[in-house]
Order: structure tokens, then C-alpha cells, then sequence
């Protein structure tokens, strides 16, 4: 149940470093179309969750939060490291809480 619910960069990057042996990539430079997807703003993830039990963050990088509150979620590989996700609070209002 847990890969389900990784985003689609740490399924990849999960499955890559479980793979055993050499691994051949074979990639394209496609600046154009990079720099397209980039400027639309429809890089990475953008999903909402509702948490299902409370949390209390011992560490400033992270969210306290207790059932039931929102969020939305902008990157599920942040900064690079699988199972760090970068997820903004979202309000009663609807808006997005700062931090």
C-alpha cells in the first residue's frame, strides 16, 4: 500500500534502486520542451491529502498537525531525498498557510 501512494518520482526512484547489476539510461536533451513544462507551472506533484492521525514535530522542517487537517502536496522528492515530501498546510479559507 505504501508505493501506491509515492509520487511518480519516488516510485522511479524507488524502483531504480532496487534494481540489481548495471542499469544503462538512455536520455534525450529536449531543452525546449524542459523549459516548456517549466514555465506552465505543471512541474512536479500537486495533490491534496487529509492526515489520519496526530503528529507533533520535534524538528522545525516539519509539520505538527492532528487528524483531519489538509494539505497540499508540492514535491514528493524534495530536495532530492526519497520519502521527503514538501506539503503546504491548507486553511479553513482555502488558502495555503505560509511557513
Amino acid at each position: 500500500m505504501r508505493q501506491r501512494l509515492l509520487g511518480l518520482l519516488e516510485k522511479k526512484l524507488f524502483h531504480l534502486t532496487s534494481l540489481e547489476g548495471q542499469v544503462t539510461l538512455v536520455v534525450q536533451y529536449r531543452k525546449e520542451e524542459y523549459d516548456s513544462i517549466m514555465t506552465s507551472h505543471e512541474a512536479g506533484d500537486s495533490f491534496y491529502i487529509r492526515t489520519h492521525f496526530n503528529h507533533s514535530s520535534t524538528d522545525l522542517s516539519e509539520h505538527s498537525f492532528k487528524i483531519g487537517d489538509v494539505f497540499r502536496v508540492k514535491d514528493t522528492l524534495f530536495r532530492g531525498i526519497g520519502g521527503s515530501w514538501l506539503a503546504v498546510r491548507v486553511l479553513e479559507d482555502l488558502t495555503e498557510q505560509n511557513k
